[in-house]
């Protein structure tokens, strides 16, 4: 796999890549192992206590061993930051911090390629790389054997250990949400969200779908170092199911989001009929308003069946002459709503 170390900053990490899969005809190879994932820890101090020994890892996996085929590469380590501005780890429990690469797979029968070791992953910390009873390692995985004597192995991850372990660094962390709620109020949405602990952030930016996918930012707010929650009223009408997020925007662009909330005004969309239903050759819908909407129409296997329709008003005429006898799903959306009717046609 290429290498990221370019690449990796404070904000700016990766998963540790999986080990490639061995090569294989007689059904003996091994897979790739998975690599690291990534942990981020965020406190004012870590302290240990007691008689202990604790260890935080980003490892990548080894492979597995195997027969006559080649064998999978180990998974490359994981990535774990440090925004931490106090450590207290007495000698009685240490800790060890890594974040290594894990090792290819041997081969255990005849002679066949043995596995490649996977990449060293990132240590990074947000002060000097503490080392009091701390010992912390980003070492590459070994090469698995190529044969049973293991007279040669596969390579190994390629650069130095402990290439990927850095102090000293800004480390960016989004604000932790407490939580995000959206409820209703009469004909209006108030949004409320609050966060644990302040962190330095530039803006929030309120966001909102009506069909999970196609996201638009219809506010924002700026953050402030004394206010740790905020509210907003969405005045905008609409009908059905809306979801709503809270994007964070970070002193250097970095952006995060909240968790995804949701509202509904079921009732009211239940208001909105197709009719006649069963319907032969034609049918209509009634709209609340006469902004421009959108419609399609699936079958039961969820494909979208070719229509003409049209709109004058409130009004929308759908031609159901090339449809055939059955049962159809038609789904209607504007800016305000989306919601999907059911319709037979005969």
């Amino acid at each position: 796999g290429i290498s990221l170390l370019a690449n990796i900053g404070g904000s700016r990490i990766f998963m540790g890549g999986g080990g490639g899969g061995g090569q294989e005809n007689n059904s003996q190879a091994s897979n790739g192992a998975n690599g690291g994932g990534i942990i981020l820890i965020k406190a004012r101090t870590i302290r240990t206590t007691g008689t202990c020994g604790i260890t935080i890892s980003a490892n990548g996996n080894t492979a597995n061993n195997g027969g006559n085929d080649g064998q999978g590469g180990g998974g490359a380590g994981g990535s774990i930051v440090f925004q931490v501005d106090f450590w207290n780890v007495v000698g009685t429990c240490p800790l060890t911090v890594t974040a290594n690469g894990g090792n290819g797979g041997n081969v255990v029968a005849a002679v066949h390629g043995g596995g490649g070791g996977g990449g060293q992953g990132t240590v990074i910390y947000s002060i000097a790389i503490p080392n009091n009873n701390i010992t912390t390692f980003t070492n590459a995985g070994v090469g698995g054997c190529n044969d049973t004597g293991c007279s040669s192995r596969a390579n190994s991850g390629t650069t130095p250990n402990g290439l990927g372990i850095f102090g000293n660094i800004n480390t960016i962390m989004p604000m932790q949400v407490k939580y995000f709620t959206a409820t209703l109020a009469e004909q209006n949405v108030s949004l409320n969200w609050e966060f644990v602990a302040y962190t330095p952030i530039l803006r929030f930016e309120l966001q909102k779908t009506l069909d999970g996918v196609s996201w638009r930012t219809f506010a924002t707010m700026e953050a402030s170092p004394q206010k740790l929650a905020y509210n907003f009223l969405d005045t905008e009408f609409f009908l059905g199911t809306v979801y709503y997020r809270l994007k964070q925007v970070g002193l250097q662009n970095e952006i995060t989001y909240s968790n995804i909330v949701s509202v509904n005004r079921l009732l009211e969309a239940e208001k909105i009929n197709i009719y006649p239903n069963p319907a032969l050759r034609e049918a209509f819908i009634d709209l609340p308003t006469s902004q421009q909407t959108s419609i399609k129409l699936f079958n039961q296997m969820g494909q979208i069946m070719p229509i003409r329709f049209t709109q004058t008003g409130k009004k929308i005429d759908i031609d159901l002459q090339n449809c055939a006898s059955g049962i159809y799903f038609v789904q209607i959306s504007n800016h305000q709503f989306n919601i999907m009717k059911k319709i037979v046609v005969q």
